[in-house]
This record gives structure tokens, sequence and C-alpha cells, in this order.
């Protein structure tokens, strides 16, 4: 097999034994580079994507080990609900692995305001798209919460757009949000 490169995952198709050779680990008919640095991550939001049976299969990955090192680390994240779909019977032992959690705490007026201006920056747009109102309109829509931020704020940009404004005013904020 060919290795372009050493960094990254990689999947070769393989009908050969199962072997570990550089983090190489055969799973079905083929085998995927698991670099031991890297940890997986189960990015998408988990309520969306994996079912009970899939989360109880992570919980198996988490089992394996080579030569008494875990080979496997994963990070979940999600909102509230991952946390309470953890407490199910079925995703005990799940919880249990869980070594670490983070609860990040809706942002509060100004904190919205800020994230608002980063964000649109790092896009290479200008911080001041929204004005104050309008920034007090999506936090109060929102509750501070980011995904509902960005949810908001995306759609206001976009209607924005269609009727050609310079800037988004807290109406606009305000007819998108009755909207849905």
């Amino acid at each position: 097999m060919k290795h372009s490169s050493r960094e990254g995952c990689r999947t070769h198709e393989s009908k050969s034994r199962w072997h570990n050779e550089n983090g190489l680990f055969k799973l079905g008919e083929s085998a995927v580079h698991v670099p031991r640095a890297r940890p997986a991550v189960a990015g998408p939001p988990i309520r969306f994507c994996l079912s009970n049976d899939i989360l109880v299969e992570l919980r198996q990955l988490l089992n394996f080990q080579y030569d008494s090192e875990t080979c496997l680390s994963i990070l979940l994240c999600g909102q509230d609900d991952l946390m309470a779909r953890l407490k199910l019977s079925i995703l005990e032992p799940l919880a249990n692995s869980v070594t670490t959690t983070v609860f990040m705490k809706p942002l509060n007026h100004s904190e919205t305001g800020s994230y608002l201006e980063e964000r649109l920056k790092l896009a290479g747009a200008r911080g001041d798209l929204f004005g104050p109102p309008a920034v007090r309109a999506i936090h109060n829509a929102s509750h501070g919460v980011m995904r509902s931020i960005n949810g908001i704020a995306s759609g206001a940009l976009v209607k924005a757009w269609r009727i050609k404004a310079d800037t988004v005013e807290s109406e606009l904020i305000t007819a998108l949000t009755s909207e849905g």
C-alpha cells in the first residue's frame, strides 16, 4: 500500500488480515489510518445523526486497546439534550466513560454583540452590520445561545441582502423571528 502522507485519516482498500502498522487498523473490508495524537471527532449535532444503538457501539469502540493503550478518543458535542440522552440506562456505560464535561453558558447582551462582530470580521465583512437595537433583538430571541444567534444572524443577513439593506435593523430581526 502506498501512503501519500502520514497526516490525516486515510482509507486503504485491503482484504488482508487485521493489523496495526503505524496506527493502521482494519475495519471490515478497508483499513483506516488513525494517527495516535489526534482524537476522532463526532461533530454534527448528535441528536440528528446518532441513534442510541450507534452511541452504544461508540462505547464498545472506546474499550478497544492495543498494547495496553487506548486507541480511540471521542469528543461528543451537543446541547442539553445530549446530556439527557446519556442518562438513559442503555447509554449508562458511555456516560460513565465521559471524562470531561463542559457546559457553555448563554452569552450576555454585550458578549452577543462582540460575538457577532467577531464572526462578521472573520467572514471578511464589516463588523457593524448589526446595530445595537438589532443585537438586542438577536440576543432576546436567541437567549444568548450561540447556535441560535448564528441561525438568526444568518437569516437576517440573507433577508437584508434580499432587500438591499446596508445594515440589519431590529425590525428585520423581529419579523424574521416571528415568522418561524
